[in-house]
Parts: C-alpha cells; sequence; structure tokens
C-alpha cells in the first residue's frame, strides 16, 4: 500500500484516535502529539499493513499507556486538584471539534475525572470497550494480555468507575436550564436562588495548578458552595461570563478582557446541580476561543 494510501486512511481515522488519545490523557496538545507520533510510525513502518485503523488504534492506544505511565509522578506532585483540559467552543459552532464528535457522556468532565482513580491499562481498556465499542480478542492484542485477563481488568474498571461520583445523563433542555439559572443566581448575587440549585452534597473542584488562585481542596456542600461562588463574584467584577460548549455540554467561561481566565463544567441530573469542576491553570485555557 502506497504511502498516499497510507495518509488518507490516517486522515480519516484521525477524529477517533484523536477522541481516543484525549479521553485517555485528558490533554488536547498531548493527545494530538501522540496522534502525529501514531501517523509517523506508520510512515516509516516497512512491514505491510493491511488494516491501517486498526494499527492506528493499536499504536495510540500504547502510546497512551506509556504517557501515563510517565505522568504519573508529574500527577502526584501537581499543585492541588488536577482536571482534564476542557474542549470549549463557542454556542454557534455547527460542527464540534473531532474530539468531541459522537461521544456524547463519555466526553463530559464527570467522565473523564472519575478515568483518573484507574491504572493506565484499566483506563485504555474501560475507554476502548465502552466509549469506542472495541472487542476483547482485538482489545487483548492491543494491551498484550490474554481475552480472560482482559475482561477481568474491563469488569474491574468498571465496578471501579461504579464506585465513583454519580454521572448522570441528562436532556440537553433540562441542564441547559440548570446552568443559565446557575449563572444568573451568580451573577444577581441571589443566595436564595443559588442554594436550591445546588444538591445538599454538591461538589466544586477547582484546578489552578499553583499558577493561580484556586481551592486546593474539592468544595462540598451547597451551603459552602454558595458561599464560595458569591464571594468569588465579589471580587472578579472584572469578569465577564459567558455561555460556552464545555465538553459537549451547556458550561461557564469567565473573560478579562478577550481571554478565558476560568471554565466551569457543569453536572446536572436535570433537576439539580451536582458538581461544577472550574479550570484556573492558564496552561489548560490556551485553546478556550477569546472574545471577538
Amino acid at each position: 500500500m502506497s504511502l498516499e494510501q497510507h495518509a488518507r486512511d490516517f486522515e480519516a481515522a484521525r477524529p477517533r484516535l484523536a477522541a481516543l488519545a484525549y479521553h485517555a490523557v485528558g490533554s488536547i496538545g498531548d493527545a494530538e502529539d501522540l496522534v502525529q507520533d501514531a501517523w509517523l510510525r506508520l510512515a516509516e513502518t516497512r512491514e505491510p499493513v493491511r488494516n491501517v485503523p486498526a494499527f492506528l488504534t493499536t499504536v495510540v492506544s500504547r502510546l497512551c499507556i506509556d504517557h501515563l505511565r510517565s505522568a504519573r509522578h508529574r500527577r502526584l506532585s501537581y499543585v492541588g486538584p488536577w482536571l482534564p483540559e476542557p474542549v470549549v467552543y463557542a454556542l454557534d459552532v455547527e460542527d464540534s471539534p473531532e474530539t468531541a464528535a459522537a461521544l456524547g457522556e463519555s466526553l463530559s468532565m464527570a467522565f473523564l475525572v472519575m478515568l483518573e482513580a484507574l491504572s493506565p491499562v484499566e483506563r485504555l481498556v474501560l475507554v476502548l470497550r465502552e466509549v469506542f465499542d472495541v472487542d476483547y480478542v482485538e482489545l487483548a492484542e492491543i494491551v498484550e494480555r490474554s481475552e480472560a485477563a482482559v475482561r477481568q481488568i474491563a469488569k474491574r474498571a468498571r465496578d471501579r468507575a461504579a464506585a465513583g461520583p454519580p454521572r448522570f445523563k441528562v436532556d440537553p433542555a433540562a441542564h441547559k436550564a440548570l446552568v443559565t439559572r446557575f449563572a444568573l443566581a451568580v451573577a444577581s448575587g441571589d443566595t436564595t436562588a443559588l442554594t436550591a440549585l445546588l444538591a445538599t452534597n454538591a461538589t466544586m473542584t477547582s484546578d489552578g495548578g499553583g499558577a493561580v488562585t484556586a481551592a486546593r481542596k474539592p468544595v462540598v456542600g451547597a451551603k459552602k458552595l454558595v458561599n464560595f461562588f458569591i464571594k468569588t463574584a465579589r471580587k472578579n467584577r472584572d469578569a465577564q461570563p459567558r455561555f460556552v460548549q464545555v465538553n459537549g455540554r451547556l458550561g461557564v467561561a469567565l473573560y478579562v478582557g478577550d481571554r478565558a481566565v476560568t471554565v466551569i463544567a457543569v453536572e446536572t441530573d436535570g433537576s439539580t446541580i451536582h458538581s461544577l469542576y472550574m479550570v484556573r491553570n492558564p496552561a489548560k485555557l490556551a485553546r478556550v476561543p477569546t472574545l471577538g
């Protein structure tokens, strides 16, 4: 097969590979680098490749496992909670970025945060099986384990995921209504309305990476969250809130000038808000669209 045909096959597979890598490593830039590395390996191989998509899936998966293993010590020394880099785009964008295409609930921040509790191999097995519907035979080849072992890994990963924070499938209109009311309540300082929107045990996790001010531990409980958001809004009167799509769902970005300084992903069940994820680390906001 010619290099030109390989290039065409790679471009066709790129969106899926980018989504796989992003799920695995939680960084858009790192995901793009890993996918490009996979292309270089395909271009340089001297052996015939009969199934290019399968070859690329295997290469990207193994690169992701290696990346996660090497990143573990960096995660341990990270200042405060670590959150994935958000996939953010404007509300008027008709076609979502390739990392967001056709992935639904699996792209939610809550799902990606849950994956952080898994080992690198567990993470790849769960993502490949549950998100990309890869069968166990192919999974065994990818992670170089027996089929029986992969089935056990998948079960262990599912059990660990089920034991984590709850995740919800929610009607987009109901979610939009809650996020809109949340933003208005914070902006107006309406503590009563804000309290009514939050689940009793609602949680807020903030990622500043030591570069900017952020809560070093998750804030838990509706009362504490109300105080947190009202005080934060008063301190940041210059910030302009804008509704954006965050990992496939409506969220909020705060701008100072034309640059986003905070992105908030919101997890709801359609009736109340259960989790909020605030990404403030500037390095993770570099790809957020600027205000035009």
